[in-house]
Formats: structure tokens, sequence, C-alpha cells
């Protein structure tokens, strides 16, 4: 499972902004059978909670707790115990899978355009990751921590109104999670880098920027979108475009490096094109060989989100990044002077 891949075609507008806050009133709740302890505004409730996975369905106690007041509408920690050796945190794939799985309920109630931004998170270097989602028609969103320590999986969640996306007290809650008998993790996760924006291009207005995991070859992985949405009311603009965006990943520790160009040309086609759409489900009309900014690139038109959406984007791999500039139009409309004249406006700096 690797659905992070499938929101590099979904965006989400974010207004970021910060409200102050005290934790006057909060207190340590720990409970020595779960090896854990954090910042709860109240006292919580236990209840059961049950996971399924592939290998098995596993029950565990979940402490949680609602409230009326304050920034916040809901805190909870899950702690569910799993087979000795199930994952290891050196078998990346694996664990990636492990951390997908944890979301599928979210998933399913809130669609792959819920899912807002993931995160490498850790406690004690044992591995983690942060999901945050939006339930839009309800104005509701929430932050999930999942960390895998040796044979147990604890799942933090905080809830929120959207209007309180932002607030402090949702890391101070999350921060607040501590170890209560685990020493520091001798076989971390590696530390991925956020890639930078190292490139121009004319986008038809104000963008907002995305930032997911995916699974490399040698770890986590941050994949950059950054898109223009039209703000039109309307799904598509006078153009018959939905999106512009551009994705980049910062390859420079993947093994990519030392391929010969044929192989780098063969994974840009299975990693930018190939594997995400046989993910998503779309369909592919069209690869050429083309070029963008004097770059040789792969230039894909397919048709996804069941054949509703025509994506058109240009592929390539420059100075350790893989690029994809793309632009999501109506069916037959992508080929509109517009589309052309945005990915061709773009430049590396």
């Amino acid at each position: 499972m690797a659905y992070p891949i499938k929101s590099f075609f979904y965006l989400i507008i974010i207004t970021a902004f910060i409200v102050s806050c005290s934790n006057s009133g909060k207190q340590y709740f720990t409970d020595e059978v779960s090896d854990f302890k954090i910042l709860f505004p109240g006292k919580p409730t236990t209840s059961e909670r049950t996971i399924v996975f592939p290998f098995g369905s596993f029950s565990g106690k979940k402490f949680s707790m609602e409230t009326t007041t304050g920034l916040n509408t809901s805190y909870s920690v899950t702690c569910i115990e799993l087979p000795a050796n199930i994952v290891h945190s050196d078998s990346m794939n694996l664990l990636s899978q492990l951390f997908a799985i944890t979301q599928a309920d979210y998933l399913q109630q809130f669609g792959e355009g819920g899912l807002i931004n993931t995160w490498v998170k850790s406690v004690n270097k044992y591995p983690g990751r942060e999901y945050v989602w939006a339930d839009i028609r309800n104005n509701k969103g929430y932050t999930r921590r999942v960390f895998y320590v040796e044979d147990k999986l604890y799942l933090l969640e905080i809830g929120y109104n959207t209007s309180n996306q932002h607030n402090v007290e949702i890391n101070e809650f999350l921060d607040s999670f501590q170890l209560l008998s685990k020493e520091i993790n001798p076989n971390p996760e590696p530390e991925p880098s956020i890639p930078v924006k190292k490139f121009v291009i004319d986008f038809p207005g104000a963008t907002e920027t995305r930032r997911m995991v995916i699974q490399g070859t040698t770890g986590p992985t941050y994949i950059v979108t950054e898109m223009y949405k039209p703000n039109s009311g309307r799904r598509f603009d006078e153009f018959g475009n939905f999106a512009y965006g551009v994705n980049y990943i910062d390859f420079q520790k993947e093994e990519i490096l030392k391929m010969p160009e044929d192989l780098q040309r063969n994974f840009i086609y299975e990693n930018a094109v190939n594997s995400p759409m046989i993910q998503n489900g779309g369909r592919i009309i069209s690869n050429l060989e083309s070029t963008i900014n004097g770059n040789w690139c792969i230039e894909t038109k397919a048709l996804i989100l069941n054949g509703q959406i025509e994506f058109t984007a240009k592929s390539f791999f420059k100075n350790k990044y893989l690029y994809q500039v793309l632009v999501l139009s109506a069916v037959t409309k992508g080929d509109n002077p517009t589309s052309k004249e945005f990915m061709e406006s773009f430049r590396l700096k």
C-alpha cells in the first residue's frame, strides 16, 4: 500500500496561522502497562480498539477524551501489541506499509483528497509518521502520529475544527508523548531531507505547497507538490484546466545517481509515470520522448480519476532531483495553449 503517492493529484488549500495558548489544567496521564505517558487536558476513558492488518486482527487499549472547551475537540492514544518481529525498523517497505494500514479508516471515510500532509516522526529514535487529515464537509481536522516501538504500535490523535487547524495545542499534545522504559533505538530510520525549490515557473496565480512521504530505496523520502488550482467557482478554468503543478523529489541519497543514463530514464518512467498510474487506476494514452528547459523528459498523457480528468506531464531527472511538471484538464482539453505555455515556462535556477 502506498496511498501517499496517490495524493500527487489532489490539493486542499491550507491557510496557516498560529493561535497562542497555555497548557494550564493539563496533567500527564501514565499507563505503565502500555509503557507511555502523555499530557491530557483531563482524565481519559479506557476502551478497546481493534485494527485489521494483513497478518491478522489485533486489539489494544484506547485512552480518549472529548471536550467542548478549548481549541481542540478530542484527544486519544491507542496502544496495540503486535507479534514479535513482525516488522523491523530496517525493513523499510514493510514499515511503510504498516503505517499506511493504520490510516485505512480515514482513507475510506474522507477519500484520498482528505490527506493533507505526511511527515516522518520518531520517539526515542523509533520510527513514526504524522498524518494530517481534513473532513471538509464537516469542518473537522485530525492530526495523527503513529509510532512502531519493538512489539508495540502507538496511535496518537487529536481532533479540532478546521478554523483551529494550526493551534499550538496540537503539537503540545503530540510532542508530550514519552516512552517510560525504552532506550534509544540503535537502528533508527534514515532521516529524509525536505527538497528545496530550485526552479521558477509561471503559475497562473497563487500556489499552495504540500509535502508527502513516499518510500524510497534507502528509506522514507519527501515529495513536494506546488500547485495552483483556479478559484473561479467552477471545476475548470476558461481554458479547460483543473490544476497546474510541479512535483519534485530529492534523490541525492538514492541509487539512481549511480545508474547509467538508460537506466535513469527507465527509473523515471517507472516511478513518475507507470507506478503512480497503476496505483491510481489511471490509463496511459501516450508516452513520448520530449524536452523541457533543454532537458530530456518523458511527456505523458493519461486519464485519471475514473477517466474524468486528463493528465499531461513532463517528467525528468536533473541535478539529483526528479521533476514532474503537470496540468490536469478536462478530457480532450489537455493540448490547450495555456497548458503548453505553463510547461514551457519552467526554468531551473
